[in-house]
């Protein structure tokens, strides 16, 4: 089971250990219909350079042409964890961009 908090490495490889399972599907999905992916990027949560690696990573081994979009997260309401500085949707573009070929920033 996934724990609460901070998303770690370990929890993105058990959430893809059933990656044939995914990628099946997405290229399954991508036969019929655009596929393109959204993550929102929150501070603390999914921020590290080595998250983004896996998930990108990921994408790319079911197709590099599948776009990811990387949207900045806000607080809203009782929410205190702060805005996701641009410069940290920079270095994560940069990242996934070694893997995947269309890789957009949101919400900047």
């Amino acid at each position: 089971a996934v724990q609460e908090g901070p998303v770690s490495i370990s929890a993105y490889r058990q959430l893809l250990s059933s990656a044939n399972r995914k990628s099946s599907f997405i290229a399954l999905a991508a036969t019929k219909a655009h596929v393109e992916i959204t993550t929102l990027i929150v501070p603390g949560k999914n921020d590290s350079a080595e998250e983004m690696d896996v998930l990108a990573s990921f994408l790319a081994s079911v197709s590099p042409d599948i776009p990811l979009h990387l949207t900045r997260y806000f607080p809203r309401w009782h929410e205190k964890t702060p805005a996701t500085p641009i410069e940290t949707l920079k270095v994560l573009q940069e990242t996934a961009g070694r893997h995947v070929n269309h890789v957009f920033l949101g919400n900047v």
